[in-house]
């Protein structure tokens, strides 16, 4: 699987000399009638900008609130460009899920606030938190579902066969865009609305299948073991989802990105075993220790951000 990052340098060259004629070729076009050329030239660049450059470094960043503040604020410029391209779907499902951090973050502050009122015997300000909460995932998976959205607008439906994934970028967003579904799913139980599709999970089970386990972490095959135990009656014949899950969380440990971790996380959640989260919470911690994150994927950090959302287990067992 090829870096994004040996790319960047020559590519943020060719795009900055191509940014400074955006200017010149707004004028000349307004003067001359071509506005809708200019749009189209003007958009090429900035997704190429956002594409090749922008996204490659959030993912290199130690800092998920920066992350979650870009996607914030590009995403509304971004996605007004798929008038004009069709890339845009392609960014949106990147920007999308880094907007959704942003009120992931939200809902879990608001949960805290709701158990630091239930302490203090305040009902109505535990009442406020826990509506709070409700609205903070009820866009959070507004948001994870606008990435599935553009991830089938721009590859095709998933579930309905694999699409030509024709380099490393590619696939990591078709894995980004399977993981939004999902979480859209999740966020969406959570927020008790009941306006996301059920039926995207197991569209998310097939669509996995079209990425290489190995050289994507082992996250592949956590997604679809976690919705062998989340949905009933889907485990394949012969298959251990428990074992699967373990191995898949020892691989992403032994690549520095432990994104496996949170559905194996998560389906221990859905199974009620409390212990199981607790010890995945504790192995999470000594894998950071032993291995340093992937520089160019440092989903690391919002894969803490995730699983310390766990440690609600740890804090209930004091």
């Amino acid at each position: 699987m090829e870096s994004w990052m040996p790319h960047i340098s020559s590519r943020l060259e060719t795009i900055r000399f191509s940014l400074t004629k955006i200017p010149l070729l707004l004028l000349l076009g307004l003067l001359g009638g071509c506005s809708s050329m200019v749009f189209n030239v003007a958009t090429e660049y900035t997704q190429t900008y956002a594409e090749d450059v922008a996204m490659p470094y959030v993912m290199t960043t130690s800092d998920p609130a920066m992350g979650c503040a870009m996607g914030d604020a590009m995403t509304p410029a971004l996605m007004s460009m798929g008038t004009f391209n069709r890339g845009a779907s392609k960014l949106g499902v990147m920007s999308y899920m880094s907007s959704a951090l942003c009120a992931e973050s939200q809902a879990r502050e608001q949960a805290l606030r709701y158990q630091r009122a239930l302490l203090r015997d305040d009902t109505i300000e535990a009442q406020d938190a826990r509506i709070m909460v409700k609205r903070a995932w009820a866009v959070a998976a507004d948001r994870q579902y606008q990435a599935w959205h553009h991830l089938s607008q721009y590859y095709g439906e998933p579930g309905t066969g694999c699409p030509a994934l024709e380099s490393s970028q590619d696939e990591l967003v078709w894995l980004l865009g399977l993981i939004g579904g999902l979480q859209a799913v999740n966020s969406d139980i959570r927020s008790t609305e009941g306006r996301i599709p059920r039926s995207i999970a197991a569209r998310v089970e097939r669509s996995a299948q079209c990425l290489d386990n190995q050289a994507w972490w082992g996250v592949p095959k956590a997604i679809r073991a976690a919705l062998w135990v989340m949905i009933p009656g889907v485990v394949p014949e012969g298959e251990d989802p428990w074992r699967r899950l373990q191995e898949a969380s020892d691989a992403g440990a032994a690549s520095g990105v432990r994104l496996a971790n949170i559905f194996h996380a998560m389906a221990a959640v859905s199974a009620g075993d409390d212990e199981l989260v607790r010890q995945l919470i504790r192995d999470h911690a000594q894998a950071e220790k032993r291995r340093l994150p992937d520089p160019d994927y440092q989903l690391k950090l919002r894969t803490r951000l995730k699983i310390r959302h766990y440690c609600r287990y740890e804090t209930r067992s004091d």
